[in-house]
């Protein structure tokens, strides 16, 4: 699989060229990690997942509700799912925050091996992927050929500077962009008629949204005067 990481960061590299973006190879780096400690970092930010919504909009509410959903058979649904997401040196700064307020110790060294992987990993890092750990082919194809791609892409435009404070933006424009390397953005309304999860509709809403404004050919100073503009 090294052959696929070497390929996206060739993508990247052409897309940044087409762009006019800044290019770093160190930047793209990612670990595995182990699904409880994916559910529980999602949980425990400010992802506006439906199922974490549950126990809380706050994080202040996720906390004092942890053991509830912990022990709740959403937990053991979601530890069945598998994806990825991007850590930076804010995320471990609120990580370690809210794990003052943990008590549980279980889940406490859940998340202690996974800052002690990401530490080991490189203790200097910036930014970094992380994807779930998994034993199944097909779930290993998908994390390799897509999700990967995907947190990377939102490392390419972190790095940048193109950040939009609502998270809808973010998603929606990571997904036009991996549409735009595909040569698929004439099929991006299809997934969203697909889609169920409400979480999922809105970040493809999103991406059609970038695709009617952007077309087939993106124009990074446009992005940046929508950012100017709705931020």
């Amino acid at each position: 699989m090294k052959s696929k990481e070497i390929l996206i960061k060739k993508e990247l590299f052409q897309l940044s060229n087409e762009l006019g973006l800044k290019y770093n190879p160190n930047w793209f780096n990612f670990i595995w990690i182990k699904k409880e400690q994916e559910t529980l970092t999602e949980y425990l930010s400010d992802c506006k997942n439906p199922i974490y919504e549950r126990y809380g909009k706050t994080l202040q509410e996720r906390i004092k509700n942890l053991n509830k959903f912990y022990n709740s058979l959403d937990y053991q649904s979601c530890i069945k799912r598998y994806g990825g997401q991007v850590f930076n040196k804010k995320s471990i700064s609120l990580l370690k925050k809210s794990m003052k307020k943990i008590t549980n110790k279980e889940i406490l060294k859940i998340l202690d091996d996974l800052l002690i992987r990401i530490k080991k990993h490189n203790p200097r890092f910036n930014k970094i992927a992380l994807l779930t750990e998994t034993k199944r082919e097909d779930e290993l194809k998908i994390l390799y050929y897509r999700v990967l791609r995907h947190e990377w892409i939102h490392i390419l435009l972190d790095e940048n500077k193109i950040r939009f404070k609502n998270w809808r933006y973010n998603e929606g424009l990571v997904i036009y962009f991996e549409a735009y390397l595909d040569n698929i953005l004439s099929r991006l309304e299809k997934p969203l008629k697909r889609e169920e999860c409400s979480f999922n509709i809105e970040c493809f809403k999103k991406a059609v949204y970038f695709k009617r404004f952007l077309g087939d050919k993106p124009e990074i100073s446009r992005i940046r005067g929508l950012m100017r503009k709705v931020n």
